[in-house]
């Protein structure tokens, strides 16, 4: 079995990020952790069954470091699960001094992408869009940026909005700090989250210009409670196919088609029917 595989070991995030509907969802009033339990099942489960994972994103629908326990886990991660590479995704709130040293000294067991998210290229449009203190994400992050100049994770800056201007504030930004290793910028698009997420910045892309959806039969999408979810923009949990407590992976895995057969029949409101990538019963 091959699967990109995502776990979500935290519900809780410090943003309000305007381009998320993580505040609106269910997932906001749990504040919950995945417990010690289901992440040694989820292990287990990938390791017992062989699976192949070209990539693990250990995060989903969160900020990570909500987590007390992310880190250790991370580290489990890179050493006892064979993967193409770990990724983690931060809005860089909680990304104080003693996180940036472990997390850099973590890339050196294993392939490491650290995707630093920050939305806007002013102080008002960043705290407008986030929620977020600017002064103290941009610190966080130069200290991140820094402590992995002498080598360790690959760094990624996700950001929405006009490209040449996103490229321009952290070009002044990563000369202004002397780095010398800097991160790669990523301009982002806006997406509707699978209907999930409205108002201005629910953008509906170009259907004919979105990649076929591979995430139903190509990933694995475990949540805190460890229920294998549809898609990590299934913030409601509406499409489940098993919990890893009390199944195989192949089991899940099996059960796939024909649930999404019976969910996707006739039915408008299925997620993938509101998704912007149409490809799942349409």
């Amino acid at each position: 079995m091959r699967r990109t595989v995502q776990i979500q070991t935290s519900t809780m995030c410090t943003a309000r990020c305007k381009i998320c509907p993580w505040s609106t969802s269910m997932l906001a009033k749990q504040r919950a952790v995945m417990a010690d339990e289901v992440f040694s099942k989820i292990m287990s489960r990938l390791q017992d069954e062989h699976v192949e994972v070209p990539k693990l994103p250990l995060y989903m629908q969160n900020e990570p470091f909500t987590d007390s326990k992310y880190l250790d886990r991370l580290e489990y991660v890179l050493r006892n699960i064979q993967t193409g590479y770990v990724e983690v995704s931060t809005n860089c709130s909680l990304l104080s001094k003693p996180v940036a040293k472990r997390l850099a000294q973590l890339g050196s067991l294993g392939k490491l992408v650290v995707v630093l998210s920050f939305q806007g290229t002013t102080r008002k449009a960043f705290q407008d869009m986030t929620g977020l203190d600017y002064t103290k994400v941009i610190h966080n992050i130069r200290a991140f940026l820094e402590a992995i100049q002498g080598g360790g994770p690959s760094a990624v800056i996700h950001a929405y909005g006009d490209p040449q201007r996103i490229g321009e504030f952290w070009q002044d930004k990563c000369t202004a700090w002397n780095l010398v290793n800097w991160p790669r910028i990523k301009p982002i698009a806006y997406t509707n989250r699978a209907g999930n997420l409205k108002g201005e910045y629910a953008y509906k892309v170009d259907n004919n210009k979105v990649k076929k959806c591979i995430r139903h039969d190509q990933w694995l999408h475990f949540n805190w409670k460890g229920d294998v979810i549809i898609c990590c923009n299934d913030y409601e949990n509406e499409v489940v196919f098993g919990n890893v407590m009390d199944d195989t992976l192949e089991t899940i895995t099996g059960r796939i088609p024909k649930i999404i057969q019976k969910l996707s029949k006739d039915n408008p409101k299925f997620i993938c029917r509101r998704c912007d990538a149409k490809c799942i019963g349409q």
